[in-house]
């Protein structure tokens, strides 16, 4: 619609301009070469081949206009070029971008040039592709250039087999690879009606023009006589000839030509082929889901390194102790098999607000970007979801106060290699004391739906969890006891070495008989003994973190970390991951002593020293440092030596900042050396690295903190980034004003699409430091009480 308000501007400037045209506009020829290309366009829409091939009649209709504003302008041909490259690098990829809705224009360019370029690849890798969408750009880039060639050799050189053989090749093209429906064959005969209505009218306008030359008298009448005669004469033609049937010598004589002269084309079918591999209807080819409503335990099979997705996470604050990528979740077990037991449904919008999740209040907020590399309807997505950029459906069960219980997340529309979404999740790194302090008070959502055990549940597994669990008081005590059980006592293996004999719970033969198994066993072993003492727990299944590169923070995840895992409800703090299988790493929760973490914030970041006694020796395989012998006093340097190279040092190190970022990446460096020697990095490395990490408004924000504990009001590990901004303004309040413009950028930065204002945010803190500052003079000067 803006290319034909542009054209149509073109058009009456270029019309209006006192010398005369560089070449003929007339109406009706022009009326006829768009409807010409019309009919090619719809000659495709019709096969339904895929979805979105409408885009070619759009793209044809605002081709043609601009083929023939272009042609009638006085451009010459090096701006005509510039104008046709720049009208297409503009209206090719925004028609493409409507195949993806509800989000927004970035993304959607994105996700389009994703889409594309996973699918060049495998087209030129002679792989069958699998997204239509490569084959809808470019059918449309034909039809594009078409109607644009068209339209420009008609108005500018009045070239007939230009403006017409394209668009006629196209549609004989379309309709030999879509035969099925013979009444079909129409469109090529209208196509060619128009094609002699615009040659008639070319010969009368010649002869027109000779007529007035040698001044002969036409009447009114005649135009019209002519005109009518032209058209029914074509009619006619194309009736007969398409109605008359043909001799058979002619018609082997006209198959032996058309084999010659297709041969170079018959030629490339099997390259070409792969392009149109998913072309055979919308949605033909089911999306690569690796799971659905149900689960069986089933014998396993090995798992390739094909990357299934990446999660790009620059926007972390700082690095959590393990992603777990959860794609769906079961509360009920039977017959060896899990499934989600009278779970709702419901419609989400991006426009929507988020989802609210139980026992939110203790987790913090995360945003990732996730791309994909495989066809999936369900979304991976960070445990306990609250938002996503893209319309879909949600699974859940009703948690108490308008809450949602979440259990899949399904797009509308499945999402090809190459696409991208955004993610908003909740998530909780707690403490060891924080989930042994949790307690049994179980809301009644909870134990309606999550205690369930099998009819005749296996009393041996029940036994011996008992077993096991005994002298543990805390449910996290039991989980974390189950869980070392299964880990040292059940050997990793996928697929399973042996079938389980027919009529054996598959569990009791994993646990006691075997002893080997993969991580559905282990997930499900786990579950049910925690139900059978009365621990709310449930089965996730998805994918394990996959590899993490600390310098770009983006997780790779491939087949082989297609996963299933334990959730334990804990009171107030909700659903949490337990790790049970044996080929992952264990899952180790920071150690927090509540006396360490009584009034000091920095802690929030930190993961102290695990309590577990298993764990490798921070010193083992550690080599001693052995210092460099004393330097000979007698071999002095002067001082401007050493100030220059200090100068000297310094501004390497400036430039080298500046071009590369050496100082940010110092922290991540050196937490990997310490990780790679078995040890933990000390708390300033990870604050430092936390710094770095986070994004200049939330730099900002960080003054609100540092300026309570100066002023000895330290906020809780608990408190949300509102409650800290009401403390200070209880402390300062000459400087609510600032406090409260930090905060609103703050948070909206963190909760909505905007990425708020670093300028008002920089501001802000300055003028906090200020009254903050002038705060403590004032107190040592005059002491607290005043």
């Amino acid at each position: 619609a803006l290319l034909c308000i542009d054209a149509s501007v073109l058009l009456l400037y270029t019309h209006c301009m006192k010398s005369s045209a560089a070449g003929r506009w007339d109406w009706p020829s022009s009326i006829l070469l768009v409807l010409m290309l019309q009919v090619a366009a719809a000659r495709l829409v019709v096969t339904h081949w895929t979805d979105f091939l409408y885009f070619a009649q759009t793209l044809a209709v605002a081709g043609v206009f601009l083929g023939l504003a272009l042609g009638y302008s006085h451009f010459k041909r090096r701006i005509v070029t510039l104008l046709v490259i720049g009208y297409s690098i503009v209206l090719i990829p925004w028609q493409l971008t409507l195949a993806i809705d509800d989000i927004l224009l970035s993304e959607r360019l994105s996700s389009v040039g994703g889409r594309l370029y996973f699918s060049a690849i495998e087209f030129f890798q002679r792989e069958p592709v699998q997204d239509s969408l490569l084959f809808v750009a470019f059918i449309s880039i034909v039809i594009w250039f078409i109607s644009l060639v068209s339209g420009y050799w008609w108005s500018r050189h009045e070239n007939y087999l230009v403006a017409v053989l394209p668009g006629g090749i196209f549609t004989l093209v379309i309709h030999l690879y879509d035969q099925v429906f013979s009444k079909r064959v129409w469109f090529v005969a209208i196509y060619l009606l128009f094609a002699m209505l615009l040659l008639g009218l070319l010969y009368y306008v010649k002869n027109r023009e000779s007529w007035q030359e040698r001044r002969v008298f036409q009447m009114q009448e005649s135009t019209f006589d002519l005109t009518r005669g032209m058209v029914v004469a074509a009619a006619l033609f194309i009736f007969v000839a398409w109605t008359v049937p043909a001799s058979q010598a002619g018609v082997d004589s006209a198959v032996q030509t058309w084999r010659k002269l297709t041969k170079p084309w018959r030629d490339m079918q099997e390259w070409l082929s792969n392009a149109v591999e998913p072309l055979e209807g919308p949605r033909s080819r089911e999306a690569g889901d690796l799971y659905g409503s149900q689960l069986s335990l089933g014998l396993g099979n090995p798992l390739s390194e094909a990357v299934e997705f990446r999660v790009e996470a620059s926007e972390l604050l700082e690095r959590q102790a393990r992603f777990y990528w959860r794609g769906y979740v079961y509360d009920t077990y039977q017959s060896s098999r899990w499934s989600d037991s009278e779970s709702e449904t419901e419609d989400f919008s991006p426009s929507d607000e988020q989802l609210n999740i139980p026992d939110s209040g203790r987790r913090s907020v995360v945003r990732l970007t996730v791309i994909t590399e495989r066809r999936q309807f369900l979304l991976y997505i960070a445990t306990q979801p609250v938002w996503v950029s893209r319309p879909g459906t949600i699974k859940f069960a009703p948690a108490g106060d308008n809450e949602q219980d979440l259990f899949a997340w399904m797009v509308d529309s499945s999402l090809s290699p190459g696409e991208q979404y955004q993610i908003r999740a909740m998530v909780a790194d707690p403490s060891i004391q924080d989930l042994q302090a949790a307690g049994t008070e179980y809301p009644q959502w909870v134990t309606d739906r999550y205690l369930q055990l099998p009819e005749n549940f296996s009393p041996r597994i029940r036994a011996l969890a008992s077993e096991i669990t005994q002298g543990t008081e805390t449910p996290f005590d039991k989980a974390t006891v189950i869980t070392s059980y299964l880990r040292r006592e059940i050997e990793y293996v996928n697929p399973l070495p042996e079938a389980i004999p027919e009529g054996v719970d598959p569990l009791e033969w994993v646990l006691f008989d075997s002893k080997q198994g993969f991580c559905n066993y282990y997930a499900t072993a786990e579950v049910l003994m925690l139900r059978s003492l009365g621990i709310p727990a449930r089965m996730a299944v998805g994918f394990a973190e996959g590899e993490f590169d600390p310098e770009t923070f983006v997780y790779t995840v491939q087949s082989r970390d297609a996963h299933a895992w334990p959730e334990v409800f804990f009171p107030g703090i909700g659903w949490i991951e337990f790790e049970p299988t044996g080929n992952q790493a264990p899952l180790v929760r920071p150690d927090r002593p509540e006396e360490d973490t009584q009034g000091n914030d920095e802690t929030d970041s930190e993961l102290a020293t695990p309590q577990a006694s298993d764990l490798p020796n921070p010193n083992e395989g550690v080599i001693p440092f052995n210092p460099l012998s004393p330097i000979d006093e007698t071999n002095t340097i002067s001082p401007f030596l050493y100030l220059s190279t200090a100068i000297f040092l310094l501004v390497l190190l400036w430039f080298l900042n500046r071009q590369y970022a050496v100082i940010d990446q110092i922290p991540a460096r050196l937490q990997i050396v310490y990780e790679r020697n078995g040890g933990s990095p000390p708390a300033w490395i990870n604050n430092w690295a936390h710094w770095n990490a986070l994004s200049p408004i939330e730099r900002s924000f960080e003054t609100i903190n540092r300026s309570l504990r100066l002023l000895s009001a330290p906020p809780a590990l608990y408190h949300t980034p509102t409650e800290r901004a009401d403390a200070l303004i209880r402390e300062l309040p000459k400087a609510t004003n600032a406090i409260e413009i930090l905060a609103e950028q703050h948070l909206k930065s963190l909760f909505t699409p905007h990425p708020g204002d670093a300028g008002a945010a920089r501001r802000a803190s300055m003028r906090i430091w200020l009254y903050t500052i002038q705060s403590l003079i004032q107190n040592l000067i005059n002491g607290p009480d005043h």
